[in-house]
């Protein structure tokens, strides 16, 4: 692997890990339409080094709350986090064999589109309305939203997408659905970079190429963040919603 297809790899990261597209979803597609092969094990964490360090640049003042002023959020960050792993652990080998392929990608980003327009619809109507308490997310939410989150570990599936429009059917206001849903995905991808360094053959070792594709993860990440941001607190996630429906559409009809 060139420099350059580091840092392609790397903007492809920070683009589709962050928007509520489906990053998995689109490895499949991508593997299928260009026969692009599945990056090394290990430049995938170091890739998700990148776009983890983008979330912690972006959300650095809430953060660091958490352990001052917002223990509240914490907990229910803690709370959120369980469902993900349990079923990342019981389920591993059966969410592996969607990544083959096969028509399940296409029904992930339709059932992606329509959990984005839903979200979008209660968001609408109930999300501004209810300002939000101890961030917006209580336990109860969180609970909910973790459950989300799990169910996205299916490719096509997005995760940031599940978890904000969750937020918002649960009565949390788009700025607060939008904040948990990035901070919930913190430990979760601790915790899977972690188990997949620990199981991976091969080491790990940091070169100029595998640097410049961080580099770019994280930039591509943190621009992502900002633009993210500003589409979901205007309320148009709808924009996200009608792209996943044509990519599962177009996913159905070739894989």
């Amino acid at each position: 692997m060139t420099a350059v297809d580091a840092v392609i790899a790397g903007i492809l990261q920070g683009i589709t890990e962050f928007f509520p597209i489906s990053s998995s979803g689109h490895l499949v597609l991508l593997n299928h339409i260009f026969g692009f092969a599945e990056p090394q094990m290990a430049f995938d964490i170091q890739l998700h080094l990148g776009t983890l360090l983008a979330i912690a640049v972006f959300f650095r003042r809430d953060i660091a709350s958490l352990f001052t002023s917002r223990r509240g959020l914490l907990l229910a960050i803690a709370v959120g986090t369980i469902p993900a792993l349990i079923a990342g652990v019981a389920f591993k080998k059966y969410l592996e064999s969607f990544f083959a392929g096969g028509r399940a990608t296409g029904y992930g980003f339709i059932i992606t589109a329509l959990w984005l327009l839903a979200g979008q619809f209660y968001g609408d109507r109930f999300g501004v309305k209810r300002p939000p308490a101890g961030g917006g997310v209580d336990t109860r939410k969180a609970i909910i939203i973790g459950l989300a989150q799990a169910v996205a570990l299916v490719p096509g599936i997005s995760r940031s997408g599940a978890t904000i429009s969750t937020g918002l059917m649960c009565g949390a206001d788009r700025e607060a659905s939008f904040r948990f849903s990035f901070l919930l995905a913190i430990p979760v991808i601790l915790a899977a970079s972690a188990f997949e360094a620990f199981t991976s053959r091969n080491g790990m070792a940091f070169t100029a190429v595998s640097v410049s594709g961080i580099l770019a993860a994280f930039a591509a990440g943190l621009i992502t963040l900002k633009i993210l941001s500003g589409i979901v607190k205007t309320g148009r996630l709808y924009y996200f919603g009608a792209y996943c429906l044509i990519a599962g559409i177009i996913a159905l009809v070739i894989l």
